[in-house]
């Protein structure tokens, strides 16, 4: 949306519009000559992307017994610009997940005979103890594309013009 004085102007009449380049050019010479400020906004376009996306993950789990089991995940989600120049706030990732896990189940009868011990109760029913546990890491890291430290550029003047009056 170009604006001039509150005044929403149209596209074609009033302006132009490089959308390759982002650049807005005003055409009507009314709005140039008279002072009034010009204010851009543009739309938000969170749902586009210019880096690639790939997320892998893997998951394992291995029955030591039948009481025993482990597990483990990984995943990766990695992003690669299209170049090594990236706007901040902008940088493209590569962060990994890292899991374990563990399941044990095992039979305390000894359980059973403490609990009919007691005068208002029995049972003839198994008792079992279950460990469930997990632990994970998560290893933060930026593309491979940008280097081994990442450069953001805060402000780029490489497609800007100087107007001179």
């Amino acid at each position: 949306t170009v604006m001039a004085g509150g005044i929403k102007l149209q596209e074609g009449v009033d302006y132009t519009v490089d959308y390759a380049m982002g650049r807005v050019r005003i055409i009507n010479s009314a709005y140039l000559s008279s002072g009034t400020p010009i204010t851009v906004s543009t739309e938000s376009n969170t749902t586009f992307s210019m880096v690639t996306k790939r997320m892998f993950g893997v998951r394992g789990t291995y029955t030591v017994s039948p009481e025993l089991s482990l597990g483990a995940t990984i995943m990766n989600l990695h992003e690669s610009p299209l170049t090594t120049k990236v706007n901040y706030g902008e940088e493209p990732i590569s962060n990994t997940l890292a899991g374990f896990d563990i399941h044990l189940t095992r039979s305390v009868p000894f359980v059973t005979k403490i609990l009919n011990m007691l005068p208002f109760y029995d049972t003839k029913a198994q008792s079992n103890l279950v460990f469930e546990g997990e632990v994970a890491a998560f290893l933060p890291g930026n593309s491979s594309a940008i280097g081994r430290s990442g450069i953001a550029y805060i402000d780029d003047f490489e497609t800007s013009n100087v107007l001179m009056i």
